[in-house]
């Protein structure tokens, strides 16, 4: 959760797997920017009267700003990142860039490494493009779907807030 682009460890993967930039088809970014960016706008924009109720009352207007910032400087890393990784994808001249959804690739990379040819698979995140939550099948190389629940229902937010509450740092785990 450092939001730095993980260059060090691409480089790694490519040297353990004893191949070049050459030998890569696919990058992969772990969120879909375009899917997720207008929900979580229209969320924070048709929310914002009354978070601005709850929030100004404790911290005044300074609160309010802070808390709007905060909910934009998500958003602008997210596609800051996705920049990133598709000017770095530029390095692997076969390679296709794609933006992943969220969850999915939270789905994928527990299931595809594990042992297992088939298994149940449950991803728990504050949110990701605008799922919170999602239950799959995984069978062999396909992922299925079978549930999910979406923002604001978060058992993710819930976490947040209680490590919060602890004096934790938000994203510091």
């Amino acid at each position: 959760h450092t939001g730095v682009f993980p260059y060090n460890s691409i480089n790694f993967c490519l040297r353990q797997a004893c191949i070049t930039q050459r030998d890569v088809d696919c990058v992969a970014y772990y969120i879909n920017p375009k899917l997720r960016f207008l929900p979580t706008l229209w969320f924070n924009l048709s929310t914002a009267h009354s978070r601005a109720k709850h929030i100004f009352p404790r911290r005044g207007m300074s609160g309010v700003i802070e808390s709007a910032k905060s909910a934009w400087n998500v958003e602008r890393a997210i596609l800051n990142g996705y920049g990133v990784g598709k000017e770095y994808a530029s390095n692997f001249p076969k390679a296709q860039f794609v933006a992943v959804d969220h969850h999915n690739a939270h789905a994928a990379s527990a299931f595809f490494v594990s042992p297992f040819h088939e298994s149940s698979v449950l991803t728990v995140d504050l949110i990701g493009e605008w799922d919170t939550t999602r239950f799959y099948k995984g069978q062999g190389n396909t992922l299925e779907p079978l549930a999910s629940v979406s923002f604001p229902d978060s058992l993710g937010k819930f976490y947040q807030m209680f490590t919060k509450f602890l004096g934790f740092a938000p994203n510091s785990d």
